[in-house]
């Protein structure tokens, strides 16, 4: 059966940004390139939620492209979205850890 996808409020914002700045300095290309990746990624999740290595006290972290990632936990049968993270910024920054 698969799992249910829940994103936190924290999570939704970090995508949101990610978005927003590729959009500011990148292109359409590249906005469409992450959403379709995120897409993907998550509907391998759903079926295979420990496909991804767990890096931290059950936090999964997906690399999405070189410069993101998304973390996640896994709780009962539920995905949580925990956040999504420009690889390039100072991981001590990164809250979920």
């Amino acid at each position: 059966m698969p799992f249910q996808i829940s994103w936190t409020n924290a999570a939704k914002k970090s995508y949101e940004e990610v978005i927003n700045y590729l959009e500011i300095h990148w292109s359409q290309r590249e906005v469409n390139h992450l959403i379709s990746r995120t897409e993907l990624v998550l509907k391998l999740i759903v079926h295979n939620p420990g496909m991804y290595p767990e890096i931290t006290d059950a936090i999964h972290r997906c690399v999405l492209t070189k410069h993101n990632s998304l973390f996640y936990k896994i709780e009962n049968n539920t995905v949580i979205i925990l956040a999504c993270w420009d690889n390039r910024k100072d991981p001590k920054q990164l809250k979920i850890i």
